[in-house]
Order: structure tokens, then C-alpha cells, then sequence
């Protein structure tokens, strides 16, 4: 029987003696009986029969055992692979903008595109062997340690994440390198924004109070405008109930245009008689609903106050009251492309709200709204018909579209949530070969930090600010890295350059004494969910500020979480039940095990649980087990597969 001559098992021989035919008698009887010499070759050849027998039935069993090992690991691996490929990688629970890359853990190699960053968590079944345990395999060539040597880390299927129950005997690291992958979540802005088109001037709430100064009167409301909701109404249904300030953050988003700013609250809220008549569109979207008369006309002081805006901007008539045909091109106006989306973005909106008090019969050319003088600038009257509100409209659409496709680069104005696509995505990576970004953690006090400064595609246009950070106005140039020539994330490339290696072993790793009581492999400080900075706080504050709901945070957390073990259990004897943690408190107490009840989070306090410090119910059953094999002892681990997978640079999801 021969076995697989790259798997150490050897070939079985039959073991024979040649004895010259003349010196052996015919038969026993003739010569007297067995000589001594006789029965000494019959018993060697006997036991030499024996042991070939005794060498092939192991062998053909080690045999079998391998090629059913094969067999998981390839189900396995497909199974991971393709959960990478097409698996959820949202991570909703999180901040993911800040000023700097290292304020929020967007940036961080926890996020990274890579297998074992997106694999290795909570929700995947499978979790670093700990390193107590992988220390200890031997393997052909060394591999394992080798491995672990260069910052690998050697894996294991849970016992959820298990094809069947051997398949724990797996263990299997990525062999080969990560490569860079290409910014998912870029730390500044988040882009591409998404909006409705059309809609009016976009308000936003914020809870940590980054709008400078207090809530003003109603009357000269300053730019940004921003009010409590306690004041409007706006985000709360209990008027005496504050979850933060309101502002309007299109008047905030263009720190290098210095007109827009003042421009825009035309189209929103303005008042130049003391608040006796209000243009924009602010009080026709928020004030309760009263008489057609009333609502009339402040539909048409929010047409007024967008046809003003537009105007102002630089729009042609031939876009705005004298419009014929729909715009197809930015050839109707004298302003910036993304300055022309907006105008008609919002006089869309605000001509589509006159339907909802006008007749079609009396949008048949005789209504007409009067022109008006704001701040020193005019506009003329202006006939409003059906025809003209479809024209704006087609406008609006047709502008925004040639804008998010002909200026993926330029991000003066958001994208339509109408139309989605991953080319609205920058193309961006780290600059590994330029001088990093260094600067101070928030809310630390002193701890120093450095990230990478990131590169485009094309130079950022109109970078403007966050929604998060509505008053920080860096320029593009401060934040991003010159060095255009380092970006190669549209280089072309060779098949070897995008593959990466899984490779399985098989050894009884949980036969070890301390194979649950070992401590986690080490958790990357990225794991811990950083909130974002706010003012006056610090890290610690900010970080507790964060909900820790695993569902929602799939990349957080020791991926040991669901079972680590909440205390020390030494003394603890073998075989003792565990008790799950059940409830929404954050005590330890009567429990043994973390389990996966979302709100029950202790390791969010306490830095020994979020490590594994405790060890883990590594093979499921609830119970402490303790192997029988001293931990001085080493294993040796079979190598049983190795399978490439292609390793993409880009964060996407097939389907």
C-alpha cells in the first residue's frame, strides 16, 4: 500500500530471505525433523509477515483520515472565501469621521479589505488559536512557526463555525502578504454624500455640540443658522426636550466659496423687515399645516427665496424663469458645476411644492410670482406653468448626473440617492513612500500619533466640510499627500501579485491541558470601537459613549467575544457547567460566559475580559474542559491542504 508521498507516510515492504535450494532437504522426515536453523527462518519470516501486515492497516487509516481531512478544509475554506467575497461589512455602530485618521478606527488595520481582518470576527466562526497553544505544533519545514514568526496567526473553526465536529482539529494560517488596499472609509469625509434630488438646503442634527455659539432668536438667526430642537421642533417630538443642534449644513459645506454661505440661507431663511415676511424654505417645511391661503404663500416665498439663489449664482434666465427647454449641459450658467447642481436641486423643489396648492388648470400660464429684492440683488417675475416645473425638473436630473459622472473627484455637491454607483466611490490608498501625518489622540492629553496621509486618483476638488465637522474647513492640500506619482491602485498587475494562500493542518490542538484556559491571541488595539471626538471630552468619555451591539459592530471586539470565559478559572474543576451572561447589565457576577447577548458587555470596562485573559469555551459544549496532555508537551501538525484565493485591493461585495 503506498501512501501520499508528501504527507510523511511511508511505503510498506514485504520483507524476504533467499535460502539455497541444495541446502535444504526434501523434507523434514528425511532428514530427521526441524533443525534449529529451520524453525530460527521460519519464525523471522513469520514475524516479518506480520509486521508488513501491522504497518499497512495504520498506514491505509492515516491514510483515509487525511484525504477526509482534505475534505473539510476544502468545505471550509469555500465556505470562508466565499463569505468574504460576498458577506455584510458594514459596521453601523461606529464613528467613522473625524479631523484625523487616528481619532476614528476607520483607518485602522481592523478595517482593512484583508481575509483575516474581515474573517477573524465574531460572526465568521473562526478566532486565532492562541499563541500559548500555536507555539507549541511542530510542522514540516517549520511552516507554522515560521509563520507566527513573520506576524501571522494561526486560526480554528469554532464550534458554530465547524463543518462538523473534527473539523476543530483544522488549525490554517493566510500565507503571503497583504497587500495595500485602497481607502473604504476615508477618516475626513466620508464621501460620496447621498441626497434626493430634488430636495431643499439640508439640515442636520449634531448631539456634541460642534456649532459654534448658542441658540439665537428666530429673528437674525446667524450663518450657520442652528437651533435646539426645543426651539423648531426639529428632530424631537417633545418641545422641551434637547438631543443637540440643528444647522443647516449646506450653508457650512463651502468654506472656499465666501458667498455661497450667505447665498444659500436665501433659499432657506431670510428676513429683512424684522421677520414679517420670511423667505426660503424653512417655514413651509416646518411650521404645522394651516389654511391653503397661508401655505401658499410661503410656497412661494421658498420659490422666491430659490429663484433668487439661482439667480445670484449665476444661473441664465434661460434656466430659471425663461426656461424652454431642459438643461443638458452647465452651459446656462456662469458658477461651478457642482454650485449649478444645487440652484437647480433646489428651485426643483421648491416649484414641485406649488403643485401641491395649484390646479393644473391654474398653472395653465396665468400664475405668476412676483420678483423680489434681497440683500441689493433683483430677480424678475416669473410665470409658473406645468411645462416649467417638468423643465426644471428634467434639469435638475439631467444636471446631477452629468456632474457625479463627469467629476468623481469633485465633491461639491452630494450625489443623488437616486442613482447609486460604486463609480460615485473615490479611488484612494495610503502613501506609504511619503511622511506621515502626526498630530495628538483627542481627549488623551499627550499620546502621540501618526497615520499615513492619503492619496487620490485625480486631486480633490471642493473638499468643503463633513457632516460631522461642520466647522472644520482644511483644505485639501493640508490633507492629502503631493506625491501623485506613489498611487498605483490603477496599475496594472499580474494574477501571482493578487494571490494569497490558506493552508490547513491537522492536530489535536484541544488535547492540551490548558487548550480553554490559554489566553486569546493577542487582539489588535483596533478592535476596541473608538468614538469620534467631541468637545471637552475625553478618550475615555468619548469611547464610552459607544454602544458595544455586536451585530452592529461585526469587526469589533475579541472574536473569541461570544465565548470568553468573564473570570479567572483556576481551580475551577474540569468538566464544570458554565453559565451564559444573560441581560442587559454589565456586571459579572454568576456568569462564566460572555455569550452573545448584545447588551451584556463587560469587556467594554474591563480590559482582561475584551483580551481573553480568561481563556475561552474553545470547544463549545458550556462546560470547562481540560485536555490530558501536559502543556510542556509539543504535537505535530499534518499538513493536509493548501488553497490560493485571489485577494482584491478593492472592498466590495459580489452580491
Amino acid at each position: 500500500m503506498s501512501g501520499d508521498p508528501g504527507s510523511g507516510m511511508s511505503r510498506a515492504q514485504v520483507v524476504t530471505m533467499r535460502v539455497p535450494v541444495a541446502q535444504i532437504p526434501s523434507s523434514p522426515a528425511a532428514r530427521g525433523g526441524f533443525t534449529l536453523f529451520e524453525v530460527a527462518i521460519a519464525l523471522l519470516i513469520t514475524a516479518a509477515i506480520a509486521s508488513s501486515a501491522l504497518l499497512v492497516f495504520p498506514s491505509g487509516i492515516t491514510v483515509q483520515r487525511a484525504a477526509r481531512f482534505r475534505l473539510l478544509a476544502t468545505a471550509k475554506a469555500y465556505q470562508l472565501i466565499d463569505a468574504f467575497a460576498t458577506g455584510w461589512n458594514g459596521n453601523s455602530s461606529i464613528d467613522l469621521e473625524a479631523n484625523a485618521a487616528w481619532d476614528v478606527p476607520s483607518s485602522y488595520i481592523n478595517l482593512t479589505n484583508d481575509f483575516e481582518a474581515r474573517m477573524s470576527t465574531q460572526g465568521y466562526g473562526i478566532c486565532p488559536l492562541p499563541t500559548r497553544l500555536a507555539r507549541r505544533l511542530d510542522s514540516a519545514h517549520d511552516e507554522i512557526q515560521r509563520l507566527l514568526d513573520d506576524g501571522a496567526q494561526l486560526y480554528y473553526c469554532t464550534a458554530e463555525g465547524a463543518v462538523e465536529q473534527d473539523a476543530q482539529k483544522l488549525v490554517f494560517a493566510v500565507n503571503g502578504y497583504a497587500q495595500l488596499n485602497a481607502i473604504a472609509q476615508f477618516h475626513r469625509k466620508r464621501w460620496p454624500y447621498y441626497v434626493a434630488y430634488p430636495s431643499p438646503p439640508q439640515v442636520m442634527q449634531h448631539a456634541r455640540g460642534y456649532v459654534d455659539g448658542d441658540p439665537a432668536e428666530v429673528v437674525g438667526m446667524p450663518a450657520p443658522w442652528h437651533r435646539r430642537p426645543g426651539v423648531f421642533g426639529i428632530g424631537s417630538n417633545d418641545p422641551g426636550q434637547s438631543h443637540g443642534d440643528n444647522y443647516l449644513w449646506d450653508a457650512c459645506a463651502h468654506p472656499e466659496d465666501p458667498s455661497f454661505r450667505d447665498d444659500v440661507m436665501k433659499a432657506f431663511h431670510f428676513s429683512e423687515d424684522g421677520g414679517i415676511t420670511v423667505y426660503g424654505c424653512f417655514p413651509y417645511l416646518e411650521k404645522p399645516l394651516q389654511d391653503a391661503a397661508t401655505m401658499l404663500a410661503m410656497a412661494e416665498r421658498s420659490f422666491q427665496g430659490a429663484l433668487w439663489f439661482a439667480r445670484k449664482s449665476g444661473m441664465d434666465d434661460s434656466a430659471c424663469g425663461g426656461i424652454a427647454t431642459p438643461a443638458t449641459d452647465f452651459g446656462r450658467g456662469t458658477c461651478p458645476p457642482w454650485r449649478q447642481v444645487l440652484a437647480m436641486r433646489y428651485l426643483s423643489f421648491a416649484a414641485t411644492c406649488l403643485t401641491r396648492w395649484k390646479t393644473a388648470a391654474e398653472l395653465g400660464g396665468t400664475y405668476t410670482i412676483p420678483g423680489i429684492t434681497l440683500d441689493g440683488f433683483a430677480t424678475a417675475p416669473v410665470a409658473i406653468t406645468s411645462e416649467k416645473i417638468d423643465l426644471w425638473h428634467a434639469s435638475c436630473l439631467n444636471l446631477v448626473d452629468l456632474y457625479a459622472t463627469s467629476y468623481p473627484y469633485d465633491w461639491g455637491a452630494p450625489r443623488p440617492a437616486e442613482r447609486p454607483s460604486m463609480m460615485d466611490l473615490p479611488l484612494m490608498q495610503w502613501d506609504l513612500f511619503s511622511p506621515p501625518a502626526t498630530g495628538i489622540i483627542d481627549g488623551s492629553g499627550a499620546i502621540g500619533a501618526a497615520q499615513w496621509k492619503p492619496l487620490s486618483a485625480q486631486p480633490i476638488t471642493n473638499l468643503g466640510t463633513s457632516w460631522s465637522y461642520p466647522t472644520s474647513t482644511a483644505t485639501a492640500s493640508a490633507v492629502f499627500s503631493p506625491a501623485a506619482t506613489h498611487f498605483n491602485l490603477t496599475a496594472s498587475f499580474d494574477a501571482a501579485q493578487r494571490c494569497r494562500q490558506l493552508v490547513f493542518w491537522s492536530v489535536d490542538w484541544q488535547a492540551f491541558e490548558d487548550f480553554e484556559t490559554a489566553p486569546s491571541a493577542a487582539v489588535d488595539a483596533s478592535r476596541w470601537p473608538k468614538a469620534a471626538p467631541w468637545p471637552g471630552a475625553t478618550m475615555d468619555q468619548q469611547n464610552q459613549a459607544l454602544d458595544w451591539i455586536g451585530p452592529h459592530q461585526v469587526n469589533f471586539r475579541n472574536p473569541e467575544k461570544h465565548i470568553l470565559f468573564l473570570h479567572d478559572m483556576d481551580g475551577v474543576p474540569s468538566g464544570t457547567a458554565l453559565v451564559e451572561g444573560t441581560g442587559h447589565g454589565t456586571g459579572t457576577a454568576g456568569f462564566d460566559l460572555l455569550g452573545n447577548d448584545i447588551f451584556y458587555s463587560p469587556d467594554r470596562v474591563d480590559p482582561l475580559i475584551f483580551s481573553g485573559a480568561h481563556g475561552a469555551d474553545r470547544n463549545g459544549n458550556k462546560r470547562l474542559d481540560r485536555g490530558p496532555m501536559p502543556a510542556n508537551n509539543r504535537l505535530f501538525a499534518q499538513t493536509i491542504a493548501r488553497i490560493n484565493f485571489y485577494d482584491p485591493r478593492l472592498c466590495g461585495v459580489l452580491r
